[in-house]
């Protein structure tokens, strides 16, 4: 049982709202007053093991907010029981909580023999006789009240309870009506929404909790607990003469609510709202506030819509208007058509009216200072920020929203089609919510919270006649999913136009990635994984092909290491330059910094290549004598590459006159290779087991160690790129895309080479037309990963950013700017 009240505070957090459900019963006369919540049962050993074996309580049994409601409900533990009971949740003073348990059977205390420090005592209270139990030092006081069995682990509680019964006091009138109406369920749970809004405000003190107090009155919901989920499906009523959320909607019938279609899937969640006569709407707000809402500037703006929402994404949010006909809409918005931006080809416009959806909305929005909107086929979406709108625009160009999700869809077809409020959670975004909610010292906890794969949590509420049907939702979707997709994390906004593509570098202290990047003035600029800016350093030129990172010191610190035109660099992840870099060059460099760590210990070795001039330095800077190989006769055409097979090294350094130099350590031919090679722009490779690249005529050549040379045609044009492992082979001409020899014919366009990435034993490869703005991502068997192609305009960097699962990439978005996207 210990389990058992977690239930109220994670579905509040997830939620802000609440619910419940029964029937009418003589237990309800021991209701303590000012009780918060109330857990009915017929069968409390049922329900105890129900809990236990659902994986969302079991997985998360140690976080320190559960236990200490698990220590408030020790008591359960030693009673068996099997008859209809009340669990009464009460808060009794300033930081106290307590327990009530109300039944009509005689429990059996179990587990009571091998207790070592167990006492019982009695007094009487008020006529009635009170036994106070001791088990391992839980104290509970008992009585029992007309046949009626009470404990409480308060004996203020107890002692309230038998005032009201020897004073004959009546039943909570609310309470009575909710409980007469709810449903026949064997596990319900009654939620009085202004006494739990003081429960609720002590567990999330960093987040406000006035909405509870007048959302509703009292609601009941049938509790449902399954291995994969929990269901909660019943009523809700507020009285009518309160000014209660609830009966905003009075007099309105539900719509159909679609912001789901506009939501990413980066959202932390949406909110949305309906309604079909917008005069009685604003008749009820008007009842709310208590008093007379002033003329709306832009009523008709109200009148094309039947539903109005909110999405919650990277703490910031947007509201959206779903419109009836767009025509009406833009007419209604024929003032407002000052562009402020154009992105992506969307136009974003400037809003003269910041605070119009608050003082038309007010409580049901809250949002002002909407300073910009945007149009997405028939939503309307207005935020503060222009990023927000960004941000919705290219996931819903992506296709990754909400909407499109088989687990959005699965958990849609649980809940009515229409409704007058709906909350939508996604539970892998929330979790920063839930930990900023709780106090400081629980936060690290939750955000490590385990969700046992419930993707999402759906809360519904549906008014009909003086009370609105509620449906909740936690659950592990039964949906068949597609391998891979993506759906946009995050876009980053860097100070000038990209140079250089993005790409992940390891942070050695966080464990997770960042992001670094150059821009056009030659500064490099490295952000977190949230995207904020964590140092930037002007160089001196461009930097030559990647970033690549080193142990140099070899206790597992990694730093940076590249090359511009100029100088040899070498940071660490603070941005701070390791002694005695950097190396400045008179003469231009050429080609990208050659890495080389033969035995994985270290002991570096690295190559600037100057036109037909190499020099190789030790991890000291130092330049190494014994390499001898320094000059060749014509230019260096690509960085040397160092391949090992077996125990044996081979430097592989090609020139533009066409010979290929494949040397040992020190510089001396360890392979001769006697032809000259029409060499391509293509790297070499250890493929087959054999050094392999290919020539201008589309052929690839290989060669053997023993020096060997083979040609086969590949069916590539001039124009061609490939990329290779040691048993995987991507070859990429005109508008054909091979991977492993299986062919994928793309649109025609402007092409970056393919990457090849093998990350956990799998094979990821990638393309982006640059034309087109399209990132494609392959699998090992050529098959485009649902959800691609998205938007971008680079070579991608692909890894585990955060370090907890799943992969992310980056990639060059509008010129300015970097973006992240996860891999689903």
């Amino acid at each position: 049982m210990k389990k058992i009240i977690f239930l109220l505070p994670f579905l509040l957090l997830l939620f802000s709202c609440e619910s419940e459900t029964q029937e009418k019963s003589e237990l309800l006369s021991f209701v303590p007053p000012k009780t918060a919540a109330i857990i009915k049962t017929d069968n409390l050993e049922k329900l105890k093991k129900q809990f236990h074996k659902n994986k969302l309580f079991a997985e998360n049994k140690d976080i320190s907010p559960i236990q200490f409601f698990a220590e408030n409900l020790a008591l359960l533990d030693y009673i068996q029981l099997k008859e209809e009971s009340l669990i009464c949740y009460t808060k009794n003073g300033r930081n106290d909580f307590g327990f009530t348990l109300i039944t009509e059977g005689k429990p059996n205390m179990v587990n009571t023999d091998s207790i070592a420090n167990k006492k019982v005592e009695s007094f009487t209270y008020d006529g009635q006789e009170v036994k106070k139990y001791t088990l391992e030092n839980k104290i509970g006081y008992a009585t029992t009240l007309n046949s009626i069995f009470i404990l409480s682990d308060s004996k203020l509680v107890l002692e309230n309870i038998i005032r009201v019964f020897n004073n004959k006091l009546p039943q909570n009138e609310q309470l009575t009506e909710i409980y007469s109406v709810a449903g026949k369920n064997s596990s319900a749970v009654f939620i009085n929404h202004p006494q739990l809004r003081e429960i609720y405000g002590e567990l999330t003190p960093n987040r406000s909790a006035s909405y509870l107090a007048n959302f509703s009155d009292w609601t009941a919901v049938d509790l449902d607990i399954r291995e994969n989920g929990i269901h909660l499906n019943g009523v809700s009523k507020a009285n009518p003469q309160e000014n209660r959320i609830l009966n905003i909607f009075k007099g309105n019938k539900p719509q159909q609510n679609d912001i789901a279609n506009i939501t990413p899937v980066n959202a932390s969640g949406m909110y949305s709202f309906t309604y079909k006569d917008y005069e009685k709407l604003r008749e009820n707000i008007s009842t709310y506030r208590e008093k007379e809402l002033p003329p709306v500037e832009n009523e008709p703006l109200l009148n094309s819509a039947k539903e109005i929402g909110a999405i919650y994404a990277n703490n910031r949010t947007a509201i959206v208007l779903n419109s009836i006909e767009n025509s009406l809409t833009q007419d209604a918005l024929l003032a407002n058509q000052k562009i402020a931006e154009e992105f992506r080809g969307v136009s974003v416009f400037e809003f003269d009216a910041p605070n119009f959806f608050f003082d038309s909305f007010f409580p049901l929005i809250k949002q002002k200072k909407l300073n910009y909107y945007t149009q997405l086929d028939h939503f309307f979406v207005f935020a503060e920020e222009m990023q927000v709108l960004e941000n919705i625009i290219a996931n819903y160009q992506n296709r990754s929203v909400l909407g499109n999700q088989a687990y959005y869809e699965a958990t849609r077809e649980k809940l009515s089609d229409e409704s007058s409020l709906l909350f939508i959670g996604i539970n892998k975004n929330i979790k920063t919510i839930l930990a900023e909610s709780v106090e400081g010292k629980y936060q690290k906890e939750f955000e490590e919270i385990k969700l046992a794969e419930n993707q999402l949590s759906a809360l519904q509420f549906v008014y009909d006649n003086n009370f609105a049907h509620v449906n909740a939702i936690i659950e592990k979707a039964e949906a068949e999913e597609k391998s891979g997709g993506s759906s946009q994390l995050l876009s980053i906004k860097v100070e000038e136009k990209l140079a250089t593509r993005p790409q992940f570098v390891t942070n050695w202290r966080t464990k997770n990635e960042n992001i670094v990047v150059q821009g056009v003035s030659n500064t490099l600029y490295i952000f977190n994984p949230e995207g904020k800016l964590r140092w930037k350093k002007q160089l001196d030129g461009r930097i030559l092909g990647d970033i690549q990172q080193i142990d140099i010191f070899n206790n597992g610190r990694l730093q940076l290491v590249f090359n511009t035109q100029n100088s040899f660099y070498l940071y660490d992840i603070d941005g701070d330059t390791v002694k005695p870099f950097p190396k400045e060059f008179s003469e231009t460099i050429t080609q990208p910094l050659a890495v080389f760590d033969y035995d994985n210990n270290s002991k570096y070795r690295f190559i600037v290549t100057r036109g037909n001039k190499l020099t190789m330095f030790n991890k000291d800077g130092k330049e190494v004598k014994g390499f001898t190989f320094n000059k060749t006769k014509s230019e260096v055409s690509q960085s040397p590459k160092h391949i090992r097979i077996g125990r044996k090294d081979y430097i592989l350094i090609p020139e533009e006159n066409g010979q290929l130099h494949i040397l040992d350590r020190v510089g001396k031919t360890r392979v001769n290779v006697e032809k000259q090679i029409d060499f391509t722009d293509n790297e070499w490779y250890l493929y087959d087991n054999q050094f392999t690249s290919t020539t201008k005529e589309g052929k690839l050549i290989q060669i053997s160690e023993s020096g060997k040379q083979s040609t086969k045609n590949a069916d590539l044009s001039e124009t061609h790129a490939i990329d290779a492992t040691a048993k995987t082979l991507v070859t990429f001409s005109e508008n054909i895309l091979r991977i492993k020899g299986k062919k994928v014919e793309l649109d025609f366009g402007l092409y970056t080479n393919p990457k090849l990435f093998y990350i956990d034993n799998k094979i990821y490869v990638s393309i982006t037309d640059t034309q087109a703005s399209k990132v494609y991502l392959f699998d090992s068997n050529a098959n485009l990963l649902s959800g691609f192609p998205v938007y971008g305009n680079s070579t991608i960097s692909l890894a585990n950013l955060d370090n907890r699962g799943g992969l992310e990439f980056c990639v060059q978005g509008e010129e300015d700017s970097v973006l992240i996207y996860s891999l689903e």
